[in-house]
């Protein structure tokens, strides 16, 4: 019997064999969306730098995308896409109203401007293409038999209709 081992992501006890066992011990799908989480953040890092054209994005602004990320529970990918979105709202704020300033605290307010104009709108396109990929998951599930002799194809439903007297031709 293998010994618990605990997920340094996760936190759950697993067995050893359950967790990989490397440089840090971790399930295999928390390793891969911490990694995908990386990626995003690093999107979204550069995505800043290279919209207020500064060095280095202020710790304080890193600590509110972080805070943004907890209270609404959602991505990195999500907020990079409210930014996406607000684009043209951000630029045209940072020209005209903050004067293509850089600092910490005009980054808070481009993030600001993201918040009330894009962000929105990205979490309710995120939305829609999860139930979309939910549909299509559904529409695979279900089974198609084909006829051969006609080759059309039907699909099997889980309803059975009450007009059905198949079960009664026994």
């Amino acid at each position: 019997m293998a010994r618990p081992t605990k997920c340094m992501y996760c936190g759950i006890k697993d067995e050893e064999e359950k967790i990989i066992v490397g440089k840090k011990r971790a399930h295999e799908k928390c390793r891969r969306e911490k990694e995908i989480e990386k990626q995003e953040w690093d999107a979204l890092y550069e995505y800043i730098r290279n919209l207020t054209g500064c060095v280095q994005v202020p710790p304080r602004n890193i600590k509110r995308l972080h805070e943004i990320k907890q209270k609404y529970k959602i991505t990195y990918g999500t907020i990079l896409d409210g930014f996406k979105i607000a684009e043209n709202k951000i630029v045209w704020f940072m020209n005209n109203v903050r004067h293509g300033g850089n600092s910490a605290k005009d980054i808070n307010a481009y993030i600001t401007v993201m918040l009330n104009s894009g962000l929105n709108e990205a979490v309710r396109q995120k939305r829609e293409i999860e139930n979309r990929e939910r549909i299509n998951e559904m529409l695979m599930k279900q089974t198609t038999d084909i006829d051969m002799s006609t080759n059309m194809v039907a699909f099997k439903t889980n309803k059975k209709d009450d007009r059905d007297i198949s079960d009664w031709l026994d």
